[in-house]
């Protein structure tokens, strides 16, 4: 359908679909000889690496795509910055191509005097540092988990007997 000469497709969302790195790949087969759709949501799919860099390939040949959400896809912060570059290559705002949480404000909400944009990319900044930390603390947790399966595994599995210590109490009454 998006290959189809006459397709008329602006807007297709495909969000939350299983989408794999070999449905990514056939999605930018199609891309090339598309020349209507200006927006392909792809949001918490499982595409990976892989498949945005299929996507990436057939942004070399289409102008029109404006907007690829790929959040929820585990994909690489280079390819990421190489989709975003060619997006906005086609006029688009690619600040929305990330792997971090984007919220959007209304435009009454911006600072009074504040270049348009700047809450938004505030608040594109704070996520990303906040899942910064979140990442780091998730390496000190791993890490702490690897060492104690470290000293689980070479614990004697068979350790000493202790011998028993009884203690006898004994009482006086007067």
């Amino acid at each position: 359908m998006l290959k189809a000469p006459h397709c008329g497709l602006t807007h297709l969302d495909l969000r939350n679909n299983r989408l794999s790195p070999a449905g990514a790949m056939i999605l930018a087969e199609a891309l090339p000889h598309n020349s209507s759709l200006k927006s392909l949501d792809l949001r918490w799919n499982c595409a990976g690496d892989d498949g945005a860099r299929h996507l990436e390939g057939a942004l070399a040949a289409n102008h029109t795509l404006m907007r690829l959400p790929l959040q929820g896809n585990r994909v690489l912060d280079n390819t990421l910055r190489r989709i975003a570059s060619l997006l906005g290559r086609n006029g688009a705002d690619a600040s929305g191509v990330t792997n971090y949480l984007a919220l959007s404000v209304p435009p009454q909400d911006e600072p009074s005097g504040a270049p348009r944009g700047m809450a938004q990319r505030s608040l594109v900044i704070r996520t990303k540092a906040l899942e910064g930390a979140l990442t780091l603390q998730q390496e000190e947790f791993t890490n702490k988990l690897s060492h104690v399966k470290v000293r689980m595994c070479t614990a004697d599995p068979h350790p000493p007997a202790r011998e028993s210590v009884h203690t006898h109490i004994h009482t006086t009454y007067s």
